[in-house]
């Protein structure tokens, strides 16, 4: 609760206590905290209490996991409050009418009230033939399921603007909320994620803002957790973790070198060096890789462990491909190869 109101003086507090008591966290337990910190957050604050959170919890964790956890945490978090803090300065300076042309944004909703409660909104701006409440996006594709947003009071309604408190902020004053369903020609369903400071009123017109997508953000935390999270009992998360000498090498921490943690190479096969294999992608892999995939091609091609990563629909998968592709042609693995 205190990582939701951003009250991190609050929750430093706590995590004191659980350092002087010496009480542990699973790491399940600290990666939904992780990802329950407002987007509305500093980034100052939110590495921080991260940094805090794993050091006060965390003990059982050896040095390298903890280091790893902490990390890529870090780094999943600064992602998210990147694109939020891109998604409010949006809010912030751009005209309604531009949000709503990018399908960025949503006003004029109304709260079905009968069947919103503490935790859960349901919203609607039309209604149908047989006075069933359904929401309609004004530009497609509109909101979809697990989109996250920022809910607050519509003040281009002129009777909702004159019922708002002086100096009233949809960013400060409003919650942050995540799409849980939404059918066609229904109404949209969504979590609350964080509490308004202004109470939400029956009659009054409201607007929905997109903000950092946090789906994405729990799914690099899920990794994290794969990888990190040893207590026993748990047969399916156990399955779905890397080969042993991979699962250590993906620990090993920067700086550190394989000797280091009594991992020592295999004798290699012969690596044609970055600036080759540069040339040799350029050269012959297929002109609709971008410069970013012919980059992964090439790093992946002259390092032992590579890590590619982005969001949905940038082509990792394709990138993926053109690597087996790589490395089989010009002779870089053994083979039979194995791709999983």
């Amino acid at each position: 609760q205190c990582s939701k109101s951003a009250s991190f003086a609050k929750a430093k507090h706590c995590l004191d206590l659980y350092a002087t008591h010496g009480i542990s966290l699973g790491v399940p337990v600290v990666t939904l905290v992780a990802a329950s910190v407002s987007q509305r957050s500093s980034l100052h604050n939110v590495v921080s209490f991260i940094r805090h959170l794993v050091e006060s919890t965390l003990h059982q964790l050896t040095p390298d996991e903890m280091q790893f956890f902490t990390r890529h945490t870090v780094f999943a978090m600064a992602e998210l409050m990147a694109e939020a803090e891109e998604s409010l300065g949006r809010m912030e300076t751009k005209v309604l009418d531009y949000l709503l042309g990018l399908g960025l944004c949503e006003n004029d909703l109304r709260m079905d009230w009968k069947n919103s409660s503490e935790q859960v909104v349901v919203l609607f701006n039309r209604i149908d033939s047989k006075g069933g409440a359904m929401y309609t996006p004004t530009t497609s594709p509109g909101f979809a399921k697990s989109d996250t947003a920022l809910l607050s009071f519509d003040d281009s309604d002129q009777e909702t603007s004159d019922k708002l408190p002086t100096g009233y902020s949809r960013i400060l004053d409003g919650c942050e909320v995540q799409v849980t369903n939404i059918q066609p020609q229904g109404p949209i369903t969504m979590r609350l994620l964080t509490h308004p400071k202004v109470q939400m009123e029956r009659d009054a017109v409201y607007r929905l803002d997109k903000i950092g997508k946090l789906d994405q953000t729990r799914r690099m935390l899920d990794a994290v957790k794969l990888l990190t999270d040893n207590a026993k009992g748990k047969r399916q998360a156990k399955s779905a973790k890397p080969h042993g000498v991979l699962h250590q090498l993906l620990l090993v921490p920067p700086g550190a070198s394989l000797k280091d943690r009594g991992l020592e190479a295999e004798p290699s096969l012969p690596n044609l060096g970055l600036q080759v294999t540069d040339e040799i992608c350029a050269r012959d892999l297929p002109r609709f890789l971008n410069e970013s995939q012919l980059q992964a091609v090439a790093c992946a091609a002259s390092r032992r462990l590579s890590l590619i990563q982005g969001p949905p629909g940038t082509g990792k998968t394709t990138t993926a491909v053109e690597i087996v592709y790589f490395l089989l042609v010009n002779g870089m693995t053994r083979t039979p190869m194995l791709v999983t």
